[in-house]
């Protein structure tokens, strides 16, 4: 739209577009004809524009190192060429014409377009951002007033706050997606040439709706947790309602603070404290977008690709935002400087330094990390302005735990005999994890004392009593038995062979009784299961709890409380080595 403006008042220029992404595939030697056709008609028609759209789908860069021999690498080789020489055959024609290109990115473009040695071929790069608020607002408002039968009844301001990322091309869908909602509510009216959008209109247009910067993306959307779901560490939740939540709710208040809010946090302490949950119910409760990197999945052999992959996943977060990038396992992609051989960990530490430096000027984006060992992480990470808080997710405390009960069993089917408070003051050094693996073995427990009972019956017996074979159509492997002939004429079936028959026979029986019989399978599944909700009694908790154990042993709880302790005090344990006269030689 902005190259199509150069048509008009006060330049009046020749605009000549070439879609790019149509040319993907096409032979080079039929793509560079057709481009020399077009840089000979701007010439022509001088003053003109020539406007390569999506240049990058022809003439990009690879998605990785490993694609360096493929035959994508060696068709970008082909089209950069071209599109060297017909820059070359413009300047020799000495037109006064410009050339235009978009792309996704500036690190989107083959490597020869964008070189910083040597001649230059763009002398200006342009890094169009998403439309704010504000913007989106005049957009909208603009786009209405260009359609004289639409009628506003609705609030702009509330739609555009509902269209985070989206961009131009994405409000006209949504405008257009509005109008036909409006159309199908006005189906009865005579006179469609005036309709009138309403609020319903437009939450009916966003329903499912996904931004064209948004597609593709691997987003994670939490929309089934809440605060209930986490049990105790009440003071981290109310410092990450703080830190997160608030600003999301409450924008305009933040937008006007002249000191940059917190943007960046650490949850540290042992397994199973519940640090990735915790990361799961703030995404749901912000309302917000949702990435979630596990450290090691970053790191890669080749150079320069580590790099990339942080790199990506900020810009990920920046075309969703307001997001929030969750990094698991922290320590594994940012250990201290300096004692790692290959040097991969070190680069990926001075990028994240950079971006989480830039962060303060990107708005709505979000970092959370988690990890065991927060000594080895470099502490350049952890200062302010960066990561600026560390919470500390410790074991849970008698109370704690029977928080972290009531939450786990809110969906089990406890008998009026359990006893929550007994089992947390008796599972002493459990985690939340443990405590989840508690209520597990005990549905085990109620499994194990119900089917013992059904194999004894001789038939299958559902827990109301009734047999499998009252329902007609109904087939089990007790209602057959293979009666081998006298002499070697027949053997006996086995195990295998036995279940391979009794499925037949299902099948057999399946289509004989037809959608009917179909209809009444479904029924009777649904019967099973109501009949087989397990209900947990206090002597399945007591069988559990012989059966489980703390995950954490003692020697490493002592071990994790000595590495926080140093932790808060501004100690590592590597500087507590080298202060005693330890040797360490950094390869």
């Amino acid at each position: 739209a902005l190259a199509q403006r150069m048509a008009d008042f006060p330049a009046f220029a020749h605009v000549q577009t070439v879609d790019c992404a149509s040319l993907s595939g096409k032979r080079a030697e039929k793509v560079s004809k057709d481009w020399e056709r077009l840089v000979a008609e701007c010439a022509f028609r001088e003053p003109s524009v020539l406007l390569f759209d999506d240049l990058d789908a022809v003439v990009g860069s690879l998605a990785g190192p490993e694609q360096e021999n493929s035959p994508t690498a060696s068709y970008f080789d082909k089209m950069a060429d071209v599109f060297l020489r017909t820059l070359a055959l413009l300047r020799k024609s000495c037109s006064r014409t410009a050339v235009i290109v978009t792309g996704r990115s500036w690190e989107s473009f083959h490597s020869r377009l964008t070189a910083s040695h040597g001649n230059h071929i763009f002398y200006t790069a342009l890094n169009i951002q998403p439309p704010n608020k504000v913007e989106r607002e005049d957009m909208l408002r603009s786009l209405v007033q260009m359609r004289p039968h639409l009628k506003g009844n609705f609030s702009i301001r509330d739609v555009a706050s509902k269209t985070e990322g989206c961009l131009a091309r994405d409000l006209v869908a949504i405008l257009d997606r509005a109008t036909h909602s409006a159309c199908l509510a006005s189906a009865d009216n005579e006179d469609l040439n005036k309709l009138e959008l309403t609020d319903d209109d437009f939450e009916s247009a966003l329903e499912e709706f996904c931004p064209s910067s948004l597609r593709g993306l691997n987003l994670r959307t939490e929309d089934t947790l809440s605060w209930d779901d986490a049990g105790g560490l009440e003071g981290v939740k109310k410092t990450l309602q703080e830190v997160f939540f608030w600003p999301t709710k409450y924008p305009e208040l933040f937008a006007n603070s002249p000191i940059r809010p917190l943007s960046g946090l650490l949850l540290y302490g042992a397994p199973g404290t519940g640090k990735t949950l915790l990361a799961g119910i703030v995404a749901s409760e912000c309302g917000v977008n949702f990435i979630s990197i596990k450290g090691p999945e970053l790191l890669s052999k080749y150079i320069g690709a580590s790099e990339q992959a942080v790199r990506n996943v900020f810009q990920r977060a920046q075309s969703a935002k307001p997001c929030i990038i969750f990094f698991d396992e922290f320590d594994s992609i940012a250990p201290r400087r300096g004692h790692d051989s290959t040097g991969v960990t070190d680069r990926v530490v001075n990028q994240l330094l950079t971006l989480l430096d830039g962060v303060e000027t990107s708005t709505g984006v979000y970092v959370l990390a988690a990890t065991s060992r927060p000594d080895l992480i470099d502490p350049a990470l952890l200062r302010p302005g960066r990561l600026d808080k560390c919470l500390h997710c410790p074991l849970p405390s008698p109370e704690e735990r029977l928080c972290i009960l009531q939450a786990l069993s809110r969906k089990l089917l406890l008998a009026d005999d359990v006893d929550l408070a007994s089992v947390a003051r008796r599972t002493d050094h459990f985690s939340g994890a443990d405590l989840q693996a508690l209520l597990y073995t005990s549905q085990l427990e109620v499994v194990h004392e119900v089917f013992p009972e059904k194999e004894r019956s001789g038939k299958g017996r559902r827990l109301d009593g009734s047999s499998s074979s009252e329902e007609p159509g109904s087939v089990s492997d007790t209602d057959f038995f293979c009666a081998p002939a006298s002499g070697d004429l027949s053997p006996t079936l086995g195990p295998e062979q036995n279940r391979q028959l009794v499925l037949e026979v299902e099948a057999l029986t399946e289509n004989l009784l037809g959608h009917g019989g179909r209809r009444q399978q479904r029924r009777r599944s649904r019967r099973d299961s109501t009949a087989l909700a397990l209900t947990i009694h206090q002597r399945h908790l007591e069988g559990a709890l012989t059966k489980t154990q703390a995950s954490v042993s003692a020697s490493e709880r002592a071990k994790f409380d000595a590495i926080y302790a140093l932790f808060r005090s501004g100690t590592s344990l590597t500087e507590l080595r080298l202060s005693g006269g330890q040797r360490v030689t950094l390869a």
